[in-house]
């Protein structure tokens, strides 16, 4: 009877460890995705950024050089980035602006940790 009492106890304390690790697994592998997710968004908003940032760079080349010289020159990159960098900070925008779900989620988490810091710990923000 006695055995029988303690097989009992050791099959429900394997079970219950069993799911506990199952449980840890899977919120882990939850987790996972989602900073994965977070990863790749990471790489898009870098990619436009440099692809902003090299037209940027390309318009203040052509300025400087119709600057300097007084001449027009070859203007073609200045030309190809003056009409491309609008629709690709539109497209920035759209990445990282107010109506963008990963901004709304970031500012929510923000929200949520910055309430539960000390205002000590906040103040060098400001």
């Amino acid at each position: 009877m006695k055995s029988l009492r303690f097989l009992k106890i050791i099959f429900f304390f394997a079970a219950s460890i069993l799911v506990s690790t199952a449980t840890i697994s899977f919120i882990t592998g939850q987790r996972f995705v989602e900073a994965s997710h977070w990863v790749m968004r990471a790489h898009e908003v870098i990619s436009q950024l440099e692809l902003v940032h090299g037209n940027v760079e390309d318009v203040e080349a052509g300025i400087q050089a119709l600057l300097s010289t007084g001449e027009v020159p070859d203007l073609t990159n200045f030309q190809d980035a003056l009409l491309g960098l609008p629709q690709e900070l539109k497209k920035l925008r759209r990445m990282v602006g107010p109506g963008c779900s990963t901004a709304a989620t970031w500012r929510n988490r923000w929200s949520e940790r910055s309430r539960a810091l000390p205002a000590a710990q906040l103040r060098w923000l400001c």
